[in-house]
């Protein structure tokens, strides 16, 4: 169906091999050089993966499942393993098989990497699951009406080109075909948890069994974008000042101007829905479009907290609504005696504000 997973999937980047409209152009194609009707069937376009599997099992061909080889890396070199584990096709694959109870038959050595329970190594595949499970959730959230609604661009294509019925009766069809995949990915992970979450031992970092406790997929990317930030931040800023401290405020904001930039590829690539062009102005750095804007402020004795109290307070009034806003206070001389106190007077009065004290 060429649905895609986040806003910047764009079509040259996901496979339409078996897209409606391509098996109708080819249809169309085939019957111009035949000089006749020449009819292509897609027999299973209406079933999941999942579904497909639950047939194989119900027809005692389950065996064959071992033999079978759905990932899209075949050509790249992963030892004694025929899987990478992490590109599309094989997260549809391992989800669709613990949705269909065929877990048993699926050997952990097939997978070069395993997301379940095991650290995802890159970027890229912390995303794509992430991707995965989010569009999963999401299907299962939506009315016909907001299927329809969020999906036309990619309905208009596949409503011309699929046989039977009319158009409105062609979207429910698919509305049930995506909201059916939803409900078996949560199926899949119930199971997942059920093997695999062992409450004596830790849960692995960045494994699907942490990324779906923490709920990572229900949030939206700009708060995974302040998360990443403030975690960098945190990390980042004590180790540059432990021997030299910033002269002042202006200093601090270069030097965390510095930061920011460096790792800016790095939120390019984590969170390509929002445009990342850090620029040192005012406020004192944004992204390209100013969804988030980044305040910093260094207060080095008491008088100077309050002073910078006032400002924060006035920053909540002059940015925009629909703008939210990180503060970045530094704070190495301890003039903030509470933290959280601090930071949950300012947060509970402005949902859009969320401050980190760094040290």
């Amino acid at each position: 169906m060429n649905v895609p997973r986040r806003e910047d999937m764009i079509n040259a980047r996901s496979s339409r091999t078996t897209h409606p409209k391509t098996i109708g152009l080819l249809e169309s194609l085939f019957s111009l050089i035949n000089e006749e009707r020449f009819e292509i069937h897609s027999p299973f376009f209406f079933k999941t993966k999942s579904d497909i599997l639950t047939n194989l099992k119900t027809v005692g061909g389950a065996d064959l499942l071992t033999s079978s080889v759905s990932c899209s890396k075949t050509f790249q070199h992963f030892e004694s393993s025929t899987h990478c584990g992490l590109c599309y096709q094989c997260t549809d694959r391992r989800f669709a098989i613990y949705s269909a109870g065929l877990v048993n038959l699926d050997n952990r050595g097939l997978y070069h990497e395993d997301f379940i329970t095991d650290s995802i190594k890159t970027v890229e595949g912390k995303i794509g699951i992430i991707d995965y499970v989010r569009q999963a959730s999401q299907f299962c959230k939506l009315s016909l009406d907001a299927f329809a609604d969020k999906y036309a661009r990619e309905l208009i294509d596949i409503v011309d080109y699929v046989k039977g019925g009319n158009d409105s009766e062609k979207i429910e069809t698919l509305w049930n075909l995506c909201k059916r995949h939803g409900q078996q990915v949560f199926d899949a992970i119930k199971t997942m948890r059920s093997i695999h979450d062992n409450p004596n031992e830790h849960v692995q970092k960045d494994s699907l069994l942490k990324l779906v406790d923490e709920r990572e997929y229900l949030k939206p990317d700009l708060e995974r974008l302040t998360s990443s930030i403030i975690t960098m931040i945190k990390r980042s800023v004590p180790i540059m000042f432990r021997n030299n401290p910033p002269a002042n405020e202006n200093d601090f904001n270069d030097k965390l101007d510095g930061i920011l930039n460096a790792e800016k590829d790095q939120f390019i690539r984590e969170f390509p829905g929002i445009p990342f062009a850090l620029t040192k102005s005012i406020p004192d750095h944004s992204d390209y479009d100013q969804q988030l804007l980044i305040e910093s402020k260094y207060p080095k004795e008491k008088s100077r907290l309050s002073k910078i109290t006032d400002e924060m307070a006035a920053d909540l009034v002059k940015y925009p609504k629909t703008s939210n806003i990180l503060f970045v206070v530094y704070d190495p001389h301890r003039t903030i005696h509470n933290d959280q106190k601090f930071s949950s007077d300012f947060e509970n009065k402005d949902t859009r504000c969320k401050v980190t004290v760094v040290r």
